[in-house]
């Protein structure tokens, strides 16, 4: 939402700095901790930040191919413009890693990722568009985007856009944000390290009060603290000076120690809070007792199929409808090439390599690209199974 000042001189006078109707304005939304969480607070969590970046990087990492349908099955179609953009260079500033990586980025946080669409005939310029700098509009009979720039505004149609909808936002065009329904989760993690790092600060000692058995005056009282105050809950640099009462004055603790407060099982409960929001293994989180996988590629498959299969098809059906023109739609498609993610380890994918050859299913030289080697004479010969005879790749044996 995008603030209008002069709806904000002439609500002023109604609000409070407590209003949850002002954080709305600004971005960011009150919390019980009174942590106000925006999109750039949220991230202050290292949980979060863990989580998002895993997500984002992810997506931003697997290649995206425009596949063309074919006779024989589907093909790369390398020759087509676009498949260079989005393997390459979207634009002459990002990389594709760097356009994917934020548009994910942008469908966690603010549940919808956005880009520019300049499209020339099969050939395009698109350009990732940050949430905070675009503002969706459906004030007329079709909606349509204003672009605030340094320079002013600027107005988008609809079509002019690639809008990549995350989860949620019930009958709204974007997804629901994520810093509104974790606000409570981030500000309560956010909390725990705040209170870690003053109570470490000060030495590791709780706070507390000095008792005397006399009235002081105010001067007294100030001079008192003033003399006390560092000694109680010293800096770094005046940790270990001694403290000497006199007077029959006795300081007595009035906080909870750390352990009392359950301070390191707040801090693994906040990153499963984080996971549980993100949809992401825990032990992915760097969370040693969240393993519950007998190895990495059934983690992988996890996180794939449940974490990152809805990120990526939701991109990908954003790109067919709203970048391919209605007769590409016929005969091409952008997908994801989720194979890196799945990559086994080396002796399980040579048994495997192994039982696909045998079955006519790979030949030598797909073998040899799968692991990034040159393809040698002869291998692209299929052979039959049972009898291992070798075939042409039509798949007809060829006589001895």
């Amino acid at each position: 939402m995008k603030l209008n000042p002069f709806t904000w001189f002439k609500k002023s006078n109604e609000l409070t700095l407590r209003d949850p109707e002002l954080y709305k304005i600004s971005g960011g939304y009150d919390s019980y901790t009174h942590k106000i969480i925006t999109a750039d607070t949220l991230l202050y969590a290292s949980a979060m930040w863990s989580g998002i970046r895993l997500i984002s990087e992810t997506i931003g990492t697997l290649p995206l191919n425009l596949y063309k349908r074919t006779e024989n099955g589907r093909i790369k179609d390398r020759d087509n413009p676009l498949f260079y953009r989005f393997a390459t260079m979207p634009n002459k500033y990002e990389s594709d890693i760097e356009w994917k990586e934020q548009i994910a980025m942008s469908m966690v946080i603010y549940g919808t990722g956005y880009s520019t669409k300049q499209m020339f005939g099969n050939r395009g310029i698109f350009e990732y568009i940050f949430n905070d700098n675009l503002e969706l509009k459906t004030d007329e009979d079709e909606p349509y985007y204003i672009k605030y720039k340094k320079t002013g505004q600027k107005r988008l149609e609809f079509d002019e856009v690639i809008r990549v909808k995350g989860f949620g936002g019930l009958g709204s065009l974007e997804g629901s944000r994520l810093q509104k329904y974790s606000k409570h989760a981030v500000a309560l993690a956010l909390a725990a390290d705040e209170y870690g790092g003053r109570f470490f600060g000060q030495g590791g000692r709780p706070s507390g009060v000095l008792q005397i058995d006399r009235i002081l005056t105010p001067e007294q009282r100030k001079d008192l603290r003033e003399a006390y105050e560092p000694l109680l809950n010293p800096s770094m640099e005046r940790q270990g000076r001694l403290a000497i009462t006199e007077a029959g004055m006795k300081y007595s603790q009035v906080s909870g120690k750390n352990n009392e407060s359950q301070f390191i099982e707040t801090r693994k409960y906040q990153t499963a809070e984080a996971a549980r929001f993100l949809r992401i293994p825990l032990w992915m989180m760097m969370e040693p007792d969240g393993s519950k996988f007998n190895n990495n590629e059934q983690g992988n498959q996890h996180f794939l199929q449940f974490t990152l299969r809805p990120y990526l098809v939701r991109i990908e059906k954003a790109l067919n409808t709203q970048v391919l023109s209605r007769a590409m739609q016929s005969t091409h498609y952008f997908e994801f090439d989720t194979a890196p993610l799945l990559r086994p380890d080396t002796q399980t994918r040579f048994d495997v390599y192994g039982k696909a050859r045998t079955a006519a299913i790979l030949t030598t030289n797909e073998i040899r690209a799968m692991e990034n080697k040159p393809p040698i004479k002869g291998g692209d010969e299929i052979y039959a199974p049972l009898n291992s005879n070798s075939t042409t790749p039509t798949g007809e044996q060829n006589e001895n």
